[in-house]
């Protein structure tokens, strides 16, 4: 896991989480119900700031905490993803991402999925995961040396250094992303303090404090950080 590195400014979150170990999980059975619509590909930011795909009145919400450098929630997401998005097909689930940063380099990732609206940030998302050891190793090697100059920045333009460093320009620019919209949105001071609002809230509403977290039809699920562990609650919150 990273070590965490302060944010500047009124962009400092709060203290790092831990991370749990995952295992893989089978799907359930799609319902016929809402066999006419394809859920998967309905994607909206909600009023609490996360992203959710799927049915607003299905029968089992999932709210998933989760760092995009955290190792554990690589892992549930790498095996829960495919049978999560099967489940939130038939309508009978729905799937919100909340971004729960563990350091600077977390932020900027969020920030970079949620850059192309909440239509793209699965897939984003995906991307990210997938990628996570070749963009987040070398990520260690990082000194606070390296972080000398972006201090020096004004605040409007530290974001965009930290992510330069992290190597998350290149990133997007393989995956689509023009320059000038990765520049855009690494500079978007609202959304950097809509993400550190939602992660407050996080901590105060639902006392968040480790990735992956989850909260199925608003109950946090304490203890659960398994693909394995999880599926069983969500599948009889969905009959």
């Amino acid at each position: 896991m990273l070590k965490q590195i302060r944010i500047f400014a009124a962009t400092a979150l709060v203290a790092l989480s831990a991370c749990g170990e995952q295992q893989p999980g089978t799907a359930q059975p799609a319902t016929k119900a809402a066999n006419a619509v394809d859920w998967t590909a309905t994607a909206v930011l909600t009023p609490e700031g996360g992203v959710r795909m799927g049915n607003p009145e299905a029968r089992a919400r999932l709210v998933e905490f989760a760092s995009f450098t955290c190792g554990a929630c690589t892992n549930f997401h790498n095996q829960a993803a495919g049978p999560l998005k099967r489940e939130v097909a038939t309508g009978a689930t729905s799937w919100e991402y909340r971004p729960f940063m563990l350091n600077i380099f977390d932020l900027a990732a969020a920030v970079l999925a949620r850059c192309d609206g909440p239509s793209n940030f699965f897939r984003w998302a995906d991307q990210l995961y997938t990628a996570h050891d070749q963009w987040v190793a070398p990520l260690q090697k990082l000194t606070q040396a390296d972080f000398a100059p972006v201090a020096r920045l004004p605040q409007n333009q530290q974001l965009l250094a930290v992510a330069r460093l992290a190597g998350l320009d290149e990133f997007a620019r393989k995956r689509g992303m023009p320059a000038a919209r990765f520049e855009a949105c690494m500079t978007n001071q609202a959304e950097i303090e809509r993400l550190t609002r939602m992660q407050q809230a996080a901590v105060d509403s639902f006392g968040v404090n480790a990735t992956p977290t989850f909260l199925i039809n608003g109950r946090k699920q304490d203890g659960i950080t398994s693909w394995t562990a999880l599926q069983p609650r969500l599948a009889a919150a969905a009959r």
